[in-house]
């Protein structure tokens, strides 16, 4: 396992800022912040005194709002993470409830009183509060995709209880910040947003109704799993976001400036073009994944008789680590072939409907099964044994958990 730095946490965060699992978010917080800096604007066309500050504050807010969803998605080891892991689906409805709600707010339906503070300024006006930044960078967080690389799946083991659950902790609260600077960066940018917006006060109008617009559409892809669609888009029409983080840092600096322009272009446009698939679900398929009714106990008994070991493997639709395991890592026929004389391989989607049936005879979704066993990042391989208590579910009788993709090397010595 890698030896992953506070320093090195920081850097992994903020390249992963810059693929498909983060960046169809950012339009949308884009267009939150726009909405913001227009309730910055009094009704004589002036800049409300401390904009600029209000809105930085803001955005700074919005990243730990984000990063306390982050953190606590990893922290599954720990009661709080076992019980945000238990209503992380009823939690994003909720989340998307918000979004909604705020996106209503923006197209004047209704007004959230979250999003002002009382002025004592002369000239009257309702600047921004800062505090439902926060509110709104938890609801961003449930949008997130999570898909796990080498240096987050280090820090995963760590958080999860195979380490220091602390210093687990603090290196995901680190990773998460390096996440979400580029969200803060992205305020400072506010101030030329106010002078123009202040000078065209008869756009004003539009301009927040289009944000609140943007806000509705980012709830409805988070209940209807749009989000992953938007970054298996954004991998099929720029194939470099696969390799970021495998390259020297110059690199990654040259492909992210001169890919970030069109990236989030793709995010927005990219939704209702995705219906070219790997599969009917959208996820890779190799020759040694087996077709299954994915009962556990007559998938287990199949391998058993083949003299195999029952693996399932989770995966998403987007994930751009999944995407790098089949490029580049299954491929190799040294891997390949160990896995196809070896495992018993079950794919499952962390986000499909699919029945699944359980160790202990309880029946759910794939989606819901995830949810049950804790399962929140993508790619992660289950290792199951040979026997199997009756009354035992997959992840109690597990003999191993990887969550993270891994070099050829690694995820050999791993199998």
């Amino acid at each position: 396992m890698f030896d992953i730095t506070y320093a090195g946490a920081l850097l992994a965060g903020l390249l992963s800022f810059f693929t498909p699992c983060i960046l169809p978010m950012v339009p949308f917080y884009l267009s939150y912040m726009a909405g913001l800096s227009v309730t910055e604007l009094r009704g004589d066309g002036a800049i409300a005194p401390g904009a600029q500050r209000r809105l930085v504050l803001s955005s700074v807010l919005f990243a730990l709002g984000v990063s306390t969803i982050f953190v606590l998605l990893g922290m599954g080891a720990t009661a709080l993470g076992q019980v945000f892991t238990q209503y992380l689906e009823p939690l994003s409805w909720v989340a998307a409830a918000i979004l909604l709600v705020f996106g209503l707010h923006f197209l004047g339906v209704i007004k959230v009183p979250l999003l002002y503070r009382e002025a004592r300024l002369e000239g009257g006006g309702k600047p921004t509060s800062i505090w439902g930044a926060y509110v709104m960078g938890l609801a961003f967080g449930f949008g997130w995709t999570p898909c796990v690389g080498p240096a987050l799946a280090a820090i995963l083991m760590i958080a999860s209880g195979m380490g220091d659950i602390t210093h687990g902790g603090l290196l995901l609260f680190a990773y998460g910040v390096g996440m979400t600077a580029p969200f803060v960066v992205a305020a400072l940018f506010a101030k030329p947003f106010l002078n123009w917006a202040a000078r065209h006060m008869a756009l004003v109008q539009k301009v927040e109704k289009a944000m609140g617009v943007m806000l509705i559409l980012f709830a409805v892809l988070i209940v209807t799993g749009g989000v992953q669609l938007i970054a298996d888009a954004m991998i099929r029409w720029f194939p470099s976001f696969t390799t970021l983080g495998n390259r020297n840092k110059e690199e990654d600096a040259k492909m992210i400036i001169s890919r970030i322009g069109a990236a989030v272009a793709a995010a927005v446009l990219a939704w209702p073009l995705a219906a070219a698939e790997l599969g009917d679900d959208g996820l890779h398929k190799t020759a040694w994944m087996r077709d299954t009714f994915k009962d556990l106990r007559e998938d287990l008994e199949e391998a058993n008789a083949e003299d195999k070991r029952l693996m399932l493997m989770f995966e998403q639709r987007g994930c751009i680590y999944c995407t790098k395991m089949h490029e580049e890592v299954y491929p190799a026929p040294e891997i390949a072939n160990y896995i196809e004389e070896n495992y018993f391989v079950v794919q499952l989607n962390l986000h499909g409907d699919i029945e699944v049936t359980d160790f202990d005879g309880e029946t759910l979704s794939e989606k819901q099964m995830a949810r049950k066993w804790g399962i929140l990042f993508t790619p992660t391989l289950m290792f199951l044994p040979q026997e199997v208590a009756e009354d035992a579910t997959a992840p109690q009788a597990a003999v191993a958990v990887m969550p993270g993709a891994f070099g050829k090397g690694t995820t050999l010595d791993m199998l």
